[in-house]
């Protein structure tokens, strides 16, 4: 969109270098393992024989889980209908709020936020990394600072929206879970001793 930024070059080396790593990590799921068979037994037979089983079992449900090409292609066309359902969503909340961007735009934006938000998967919900990220990737493309922030606060908002109704649902399933346990264990203990042993004491 813009060849003449800054930023064409490093993001173009940075998405080929992407793709590359994609590649390769597919192909190493079905090549890798032979060689990791091999250096196992090159370190140790005792180690060797603990390494290949693991290895095989996982060489196994890999292999299983690519048997499923069609589930696997309609998980991957979800994943991308939903990731530009979001960049919808950015672009509708930014035409509402009077500070519309064409669509292609946002769609730029949101995929450099991921970008950004999978090389920082180490800080928790990225916190702190999303908000950064959308005011300087924002004000490469004319976004306002505020707005960006706006923009990043309305995701967030979301994310909470959704979450905190599913975190308390399994708070509830997990507690009735536990005092049903408690209770069962409870009710044991407090049966006479002659039940417990048959009668027998």
């Amino acid at each position: 969109m813009r060849p003449g930024s800054e930023i064409a070059l490093p993001l173009t080396v940075g998405v080929a270098a992407a793709s590359l790593a994609a590649v390769a990590f597919v192909a190493a799921q079905h090549h890798s393992f032979r060689l990791f068979d091999r250096l196992a037994h090159f370190l140790g037979r005792g180690w060797a024989e603990r390494v290949s089983a693991g290895t095989a079992a996982l060489h196994a449900a890999l292999l299983r889980t690519y048997q499923y090409k069609a589930g696997l292609w309609t998980g991957f066309f979800l994943h991308l209908a939903c990731w530009i359902a979001g960049a919808l969503e950015a672009w509708i909340a930014l035409t509402l709020a009077g500070a519309a961007l064409p669509f292609k735009t946002v769609l730029v934006i949101e995929s450099l936020l991921y970008a950004i938000r999978t090389v920082a998967f180490a800080i928790p919900n990225a916190v702190g990394v999303q908000e950064g990220a959308y005011v300087l990737i924002g004000a490469s493309f004319g976004l306002a600072p505020e707005m960006a922030l706006a923009l990043s606060l309305l995701k967030r908002a979301r994310d909470l929206t959704i979450g905190l109704p599913a975190l308390g649902v399994w708070q509830i399933v997990e507690g009735v879970r536990l005092w049903r346990g408690r209770s069962k264990i409870i009710g044991k203990t407090d049966q006479p001793a002659g039940l417990l042993d048959g009668g027998n004491s």
